[in-house]
Order: C-alpha cells, then sequence, then structure tokens
C-alpha cells in the first residue's frame, strides 16, 4: 500500500518583515505575513490535489516562540478546514520546546484533531503500516545533533520508518547542531523530512528539506515548494514530487551600468514583465554611473 504524505517546513506564521522597506503607497509588510498565512490553505489544497493523507511540518512553524494568541488561533483553525489531512508539528529553533513551552501547550490543548503536536522524541504511529520518528528541538542552540536520538526508535516489523526532524546537515546557523549525513542508514529510515534551510536541497535519496513553502528572502530565487513525497515499501526509494506553492518571488537581477547609457531604460528593462505585485526584487548594480544616471 502506498503512503503518500506531504513535507514542509519554516512556515515562519507571524513574521513581521521589518526589515523590508514600507512603500508610502502600500503594505507589503502586510501582505508578506498574509501570504505566509495563506500557505497553510495551499498545502491543505495540495494534499487534497495529491491525496496526501499527512502534511508534516519539519519544524519552525511559528516564526517566535511568543506568537500572538490570534496568530495562533488563526493558523490552527484553517489546518482544522484541511478535512482528510492530518498535520504534524514538529518544534524547531524558533519555536523550540524550553522557549515556547505555553504555545505548544496551549497547541495540545486547542488544536483541532487533526492537528498534532509532536513535542516528544518517540515512535508515534502514522497509519497502520508507518511509523514517524520525531526528534524535537528542545533549546534554540543545542550543539549537537537532533536525530541522534533516531538510531535507538523502534518500530514494529515491516513498518515505513519515516524520521522528522529540524536542524542542517551543514552548519547553517553556526550553531553547532549538525545532523550527519549518513543518519538515514543508520537509523534505517525510508525518508528523513528535514527542516531549517529555506531553501530546496536533496541531500540524498532519501534525505531532503523542501525550504519554506512561502519564500522570505532573495538567497534561493525560486517561489516556496512543498515535496509529495510516495512510499510503497520498506527499502524502497521514496518518489519525491515538488510542488510550488509560493505566493512570492523573490530574486535578484543585475544592473551592469556604463557612462552615457540610458540607466532608467536600462532598469525598466530589466524588470519583470508581467505580474510585478507578487515579485520582489533586489537589484545588484554594477560598473560606472554619473550623478545623472544615479539620479535616474
Amino acid at each position: 500500500m502506498t503512503l503518500r504524505f506531504l513535507h514542509a517546513s519554516d512556515l515562519h506564521i507571524g513574521r513581521k518583515f521589518a526589515n523590508i522597506p514600507q512603500p508610502a503607497d502600500g503594505n507589503i509588510r502586510g501582505r508578506l505575513m498574509e501570504a505566509r498565512h495563506g500557505a497553510i490553505a495551499r498545502l491543505a489544497q495540495v494534499a487534497k490535489d495529491k491525496d496526501a493523507a499527512h502534511i508534516l511540518l519539519a519544524g519552525d512553524t511559528f516564526d517566535t516562540a511568543t506568537p500572538s494568541p490570534a496568530v495562533v488561533r488563526q493558523a490552527l483553525a484553517a489546518m482544522g478546514e484541511a478535512e482528510g489531512v492530518t498535520w504534524w508539528l514538529l518544534p524547531g529553533n524558533h519555536d523550540n520546546l524550553r522557549d515556547a513551552e505555553p504555545l505548544w501547550d496551549s497547541i495540545r490543548e486547542t488544536a483541532p484533531a487533526n492537528v498534532k503536536a509532536v513535542t516528544e522524541a518517540a515512535p508515534t504511529a502514522l497509519d497502520d503500516h508507518a511509523t514517524l520518528l520525531p526528534c524535537p528541538v528542545a533549546y534554540r542552540a543545542g550543539g549537537s545533533d537532533p536525530t541522534e536520538a533516531m538510531v535507538g526508535m523502534g518500530s514494529p516489523e515491516g513498518h515505513l520508518r519515516i524520521g522528522l526532524a529540524h536542524g542542517g546537515v551543514t552548519d547553517f546557523t553556526e550553531s553547532g547542531e549538525v545532523i550527519a549525513p549518513d543518519r538515514d542508514r543508520s537509523a534505517r529510515l525510508d525518508y528523513l523530512a528535514l527542516g531549517d534551510w529555506h531553501g530546496r536541497m536533496a541531500v540524498s535519496p532519501r534525505v531532503h528539506y523542501p525550504g519554506s513553502p512561502e519564500q522570505d528572502r532573495f538567497k534561493h530565487g525560486s517561489r516556496g515548494v512543498c515535496l509529495c513525497v510516495s512510499l510503497t515499501a520498506p527499502g524502497v526509494p521514496p518518489e519525491v514530487e515538488e510542488v510550488e506553492t509560493g505566493q512570492f518571488l523573490w530574486t535578484e537581477i543585475p544592473l551592469p551600468l556604463h557612462p552615457r547609457q540610458d540607466a532608467a531604460a536600462a532598469l525598466a528593462a530589466a524588470l519583470p514583465a508581467t505580474g510585478r505585485r507578487d515579485v520582489l526584487v533586489r537589484v545588484i548594480a554594477s560598473g560606472w554611473a554619473g550623478l545623472a544616471d544615479r539620479a535616474q
């Protein structure tokens, strides 16, 4: 029997985008915040379209350990509207167990029946044929491999083993928490769902980062995606499909300049021709420009 689920991470719901300039005639920060909340409904729609019964969120569902009650309430309500889908929420470094203890207590008490807070490093039945092996982040910077506990976690004979963790296979944050690159083999995993890196990365056939489903930085140059993962039997490599979920495209555009050039025309030609309302552009100017060109 095929098990199909979505793998997403790093929603960072509630992020305020204080570093983004706010134009006088618009509310770009508000739109970016709303797009992060809207990612919940887009993930739910993908799950429905792909006939996926579970959505694994590999950490940092919320941007801080203390999101406002309204942000939490609205996020949980949106997840609860996804009929036939179970959400599995793992604490990450931003919403870790120690700093966000009241948050996770509240989620356990008030979440809809289809939303599961995965706050213990213990095997959990995903269905009759699969076991989830979660490793929630206890501290913002713990200095150890957060997936180490998976090696000793048991599962019923013949079950698919699916790891869920948040951290880097390289040191993305200088925290010292580096996941062993062979963890899928040492823990006998059929799939390891990771979060923390905001861009898409396939570490190996069984180990993947989906990146954030709604991008929040210029670094990755593409709209956010989730992963639709299909597993058929223990030991059989997974089928992993990228599905676009992002509303905003964050992109950098090079703008080489030289003397006696129409700089304004060059900029206009470099900008996207369509869909500009949902595109954030960082222009990387280089070369030489006189004072008049700079003013343009």
